[in-house]
């Protein structure tokens, strides 16, 4: 019984592992292809950032159990290593490039009075309407 959880565990690691790398590749597929249209330092280091948060996870996802192969790929030490350097360097260009960013100002409020007028205007009419609308119902039961 302990090697299907063993299998079972191996393979959610793998799965999400390889969920995880698609996931951060998407995100990065994305800042790349804004970043495409206007070029700039502060644009590239968020799709790099997510690309290497994508590498980390997949270079992750490669680690099998030692128990199931006798030559493994890459040894575990290497691949902790690696995945622990991407990681810290993903996460560290990332939030470089999102504290660099400047935050928008506040829009200021606008009150379209037309907008207001019309407003006060639809929310008294709806009673009115509901109520013809019962009254109609009701007319046309009693006929």
């Amino acid at each position: 019984m302990g090697i299907y959880y063993q299998f079972i565990l191996q393979n959610a690691h793998f799965a999400l592992n390889i969920i995880a790398a698609l996931i951060f590749f998407a995100i990065a597929w994305l800042y790349f292809d804004s970043w495409t249209s206007r070029k700039g330092f502060k644009g590239s280091l968020k799709w790099v950032g997510f690309f290497v948060l994508s590498s980390s996870f997949l270079i992750n996802s490669i680690y099998v159990e030692q128990t199931v192969l006798t030559t493994p790929f890459l040894n575990r030490d290497i691949i902790v290593l690696l995945t622990s350097i991407l990681r810290v360097a993903g996460y560290g260009i990332i939030t470089f490039s999102l504290l660099s960013d400047h935050l928008q100002k506040r829009p200021k409020p606008q009150i379209n009075p037309l907008f207001a007028t019309s407003f006060l205007t639809m929310t008294t009419q709806i009673p009115v309407v509901s109520y013809l609308f019962f009254i109609a119902a009701m007319l046309s039961i009693v006929n």
